[in-house]
């Protein structure tokens, strides 16, 4: 299944070069319609809720400080970032609730009458980069680096982090953190070749404006981490399973076809590290890491399975590692900017 090639009929085989017309014009005649119209709607009112709070709390006078992000784990890690930064210290927070919503309130912000200095934007990346979705550009919108600000944060560097405060690992030797850091890097690259057909249909469905509702997949399904190493499950090794999984728990209807096409845009633009769902990233470092923590023993001869005083769950992790997360660069240096 990992090849992104399928075979299908003659008559489509002819019309290749107009796959994705006919993918957009046969599989979403009728079905795009109602769900795109009524997701419109209730964003439409997600966004303006959120530039009404804007409105309502705003104040031309004070020195008030307003955050525009996307999502509810968004505001754990902004608000832990933020107080580094004497600007940001005391801002208030305002969830949109997703991407488009976050950039809905910033095109309805008349900048007339509101401060760049006083309401800044955090954006995702997402697959804009590719599919060339509207993103603002302005000095008081931030756009992450890659998918989202998870892919700038769950890291080797992290994984050593956690394992030195919450499991006590602090003395390591250097052959012990050889073994941990090759392990997550064979780790990481299996993971990478399992989701690049995947981001590789959302990028598909995104292109040809399917609506899909991507929160309904678990990614953490699809694959174990046993003793830091990387494995498929069994039901989806098979030809079409994970296709067919995805387009059911996203709501789109399922007709094979070649996305190669769809991975090399991907994979031109900085590869599918770059480009991996967040929320992807974020299952696989939780699975990697509890996996280390489970199997010590056994991947480091001589260690025993340290003590922890926490869980390490997909619901928990940022806000129990925002603390201990190295602010990205660029984050870095738009906050120091819009603090100067």
């Amino acid at each position: 299944w990992h090849r992104c090639s399928y075979s299908f009929p003659v008559y489509f085989r002819k019309r290749a070069r107009t796959v994705c017309t006919w993918y957009q014009r046969v599989l979403y005649k009728g079905v795009i319609s109602m769900t795109t119209k009524e997701r419109l709607v209730k964003d439409g009112e997600q966004a303006n809720v959120a530039f009404l709070k804007l409105k309502q709390k705003y104040k031309p006078h004070d020195q008030q400080v307003y955050l525009i992000v996307e999502g509810k784990d968004d505001i754990a890690y902004y608000t832990c970032i933020s107080v580094r930064y004497c600007k940001f210290a005391n801002s208030e927070i305002i969830c949109a609730n997703n991407r488009d919503n976050v950039i809905r309130a910033y095109d309805s912000t008349d900048w007339n009458v509101f401060s760049k200095d006083r309401v800044f934007f955090f954006v995702d990346r997402d697959l804009s980069d590719i599919t060339g979705e509207h993103t603002p550009v302005s000095q008081n919108v931030y756009i992450t680096d890659d998918y989202s600000i998870e892919n700038s944060l769950f890291n080797e560097q992290l994984l050593f982090t956690t394992l030195k405060v919450f499991c006590g690992l602090n003395d390591l030797n250097d052959e012990e953190i050889e073994v941990l850091s090759n392990l997550y890097q064979t780790a990481q690259a299996a993971h990478a070749q399992v989701f690049l057909p995947i981001m590789s249909w959302i990028l598909c469905w995104r292109m040809n404006k399917a609506s899909c509702n991507l929160n309904n997949l678990n990614s953490g399904n699809f694959f174990r981490i046993s003793q830091g190493l990387f494995e498929l499950k069994d039901e989806y090794r098979v030809d079409g399973a994970i296709e067919s999984v995805i387009h059911s728990s996203c709501g789109v209807q399922y007709i094979p076809m070649d996305i190669s096409r769809f991975s090399e845009k991907i994979i031109s633009h900085g590869g599918i590290q770059k480009y991996i769902r967040g929320k992807y990233v974020r299952a696989f470092f939780v699975k990697f890491l509890n996996s280390i923590v489970e199997s010590l023993p056994a991947i480091l001869p001589g260690r025993s399975k340290p003590r922890t005083i926490v869980t390490f769950g997909q619901g928990n992790i940022l806000q129990l590692l925002c603390g201990y997360m190295i602010t990205p660069n660029s984050l870095d240096t738009f906050l120091s900017k819009a603090s100067s």
